[in-house]
């Protein structure tokens, strides 16, 4: 959404800075919402309550960054089982391997 758009969904509002824009598109993109719906949460808190709030948006950013590398640290290590399983068997078949007698 640009800050037109925003300013155009809030009619009789004072017009939004760039500065203060640049905080609410952070938190439009981190909360992933519709247009309307995320104008409506600004018209309704008010732009200069949600840019000081921008603080609290940018520790919930860094709890999602941690979430999602531990996501990935937990699939990288079942992944790392599959292929240590896979290499034992493996290793057994080749400890075993005894040929094809005639």
């Amino acid at each position: 959404m640009t800050r037109f758009e925003l300013q155009d969904r809030m009619k009789g509002r004072p017009e939004i800075a760039a500065e203060d824009y640049a905080v609410l598109e952070k938190l439009y993109i981190l909360l992933d919402l519709d247009k309307n719906i995320f104008a409506k949460i600004v018209d309704a808190a008010g732009v200069d309550t949600l840019v000081g709030r921008e603080q609290y948006w940018d520790r919930l950013q860094a709890a999602d960054d941690e979430r999602q590398l531990r996501l990935k640290y937990e699939r990288v290590v079942q992944e790392l089982a599959e292929v240590n399983e896979r290499q034992s068997q493996l290793q057994d078949f080749v400890d075993n391997y005894k040929g094809v007698k005639r």
